[in-house]
């Protein structure tokens, strides 16, 4: 993988997207999104940067931050409300990052199901 953090050159902080690795929240590279309609293309640019060959492509996974997988023909759009991705090489998404970067601030209350906890995402 990539060692240090590569960034594109880019016009605008919402043209650009984090990309992870999935199971680690840390960014590997930045990289801008908006001259690509589909997933699909972006995701070949992808393992262009991540130095990987297409023969990679049909096992390469990309998630959200929720965990949502897009495929290939998917609008790039949702993009533009992210900031970070994840990948994979064929594995599930990894919620732990999503778990660990929740961060306890105070008990809501109880009820029937347990009790309500508010927590602060500092991944979102």
């Amino acid at each position: 993988m990539l060692d240090l953090l590569e960034h594109e050159d880019m016009e605008s902080p919402q043209s650009t997207i984090k990309i992870c690795k999935n199971g680690d929240p840390t960014p590997v590279m930045i990289l801008p999104f908006e001259k690509f309609q589909d997933v699909g293309p972006f995701k070949k640019y992808m393992l262009k940067k991540l130095r990987m060959s297409e023969e990679n492509y049909t096992n390469f996974r990309v998630f959200s931050v929720f965990g949502q997988e897009f495929c290939n023909y998917d609008s790039i759009t949702p993009f533009k409300q992210l900031d970070t991705l994840f990948y994979s090489f064929g594995e599930d998404f990894n919620y732990k990052p999503r778990f660990d970067a929740l961060q306890y601030r105070k008990d809501l209350g109880e009820g029937g199901f347990g009790t309500v906890q508010l927590m602060y995402d500092q991944l979102t």
